[in-house]
């Protein structure tokens, strides 16, 4: 005995009513996802800034003092020094190499070969690249030390090693940075995370100074002195920074973990930058913020922003005012809070 069964398939308008309602929620959906995503993102973040900041706030209670932002020459000898012929007079290794033993990096830390991590005087053929160890130690790659939102490697024109400033007449400073040209920029380790000099790149004998920051060569800043000045959580420590001119991809520079070290806030973070010194300028993936670390150990984002207005109130005010640990300013800085 059969069975008969009758069927009844999808006329060519209904499949064209279900898939247009499958598109619409995949476009409903789509962004939802893509918040979530960058949500934990930005607080993975976060929490690198976070035990970079620890790391260096226990670094400060080994030393006495803050990790400098890098080993170079004296700030105030930066024209001399920053030049391409001299360059090598200097270790260059930046803020991170110092924090590597707090951080369990330890092994990383000691296969560094820096004869003196506090170099006072130049000696040709300091630079660390000039060491094989110092260059496969510096081709690690640690998770820890990028942003989840960006993606540094593949630049199309190198990694930056360092920034330095000098004096160019009254109270302005000219910045000037290295990097290391592909195809050897690209095998190094990257970071996306600086210390910072303060507004400019102090002290560096203008008036910049009062707006020095805690990060910069050879420093050595007691938390002591941002605790009876500024404060410590009115004082930036660290910032999450891509590096070149974004938000284009591929870009055209990143940064070095074993290199640079420390950047100025004095160029902002706008929100886009494809100037000539978006290198400069604070940035990152994150909509319309950027993470900073400050010197109690907390992370807080701040709003991206590229005025040029210095006066009392504005932006960049407000940005400087944070960046220095002793100009006496503890204003409120709500205003450059997203």
């Amino acid at each position: 005995m059969s069975r008969f069964r009758s069927r009844h398939g999808f006329t060519l308008i209904e499949l064209l009513v279900v898939i247009a309602i499958i598109a619409i929620l995949i476009g409903l959906l789509l962004p939802a996802v893509q918040k979530v995503r960058e949500a934990a993102a930005r607080s993975a973040c976060a929490n690198n800034l976070h035990q970079l900041a620890l790391a260096g706030l226990n670094y400060e209670s080994e030393h006495g003092v803050l990790p400098p932002g890098y080993n170079g020459c004296d700030p105030k000898q930066q024209q001399q020094y920053g030049q391409q012929t001299t360059l090598d007079s200097f270790p260059w290794n930046g803020m991170i190499t110092y924090l590597l033993p707090y951080m369990e990096q330890s092994a990383l830390y000691s296969r560094i070969v820096i004869p003196k991590w506090s170099q006072k005087t130049p000696q040709a053929g300091s630079g660390w690249w000039n060491n094989p160890s110092n260059v496969a130690v510096a081709q690690a790659r640690v998770r820890n030390f990028l942003c989840p939102s960006d993606t540094p490697d593949n630049v199309t024109l190198g990694a930056f090693l360092m920034c330095v400033s000098y004096i160019q007449g009254g109270n302005t400073a000219q910045f000037t940075a290295y990097y290391f040209q592909n195809p050897f920029g690209d095998t190094l380790g990257k970071s996306n995370y600086q210390g910072i000099m303060g507004a400019a790149c102090g002290p560096i004998g203008t008036g910049w100074d009062e707006l020095t920051g805690v990060c910069y060569s050879q420093s050595k800043v007691p938390i002591g002195d941002v605790t009876n000045n500024d404060g410590t959580s009115n004082t930036l420590f660290m910032a999450e920074q891509l590096g070149g001119k974004y938000p284009q991809l591929p870009r055209d520079l990143s940064l070095t973990w074993f290199g640079s070290g420390a950047w100025p806030v004095v160029y902002g973070m706008p929100e886009t930058d494809h100037s000539n010194t978006a290198a400069f300028a604070l940035s990152s993936y994150h909509t319309g913020v950027v993470n900073f670390a400050f010197c109690d150990g907390s992370v807080r984002a701040l709003r991206k922003g590229s005025s040029t207005d210095t006066g009392i109130g504005s932006y960049n005010y407000r940005l400087r005012q944070l960046a220095g640990y002793k100009d006496g300013r503890n204003d409120d800085v709500s205003s450059i809070m997203p």
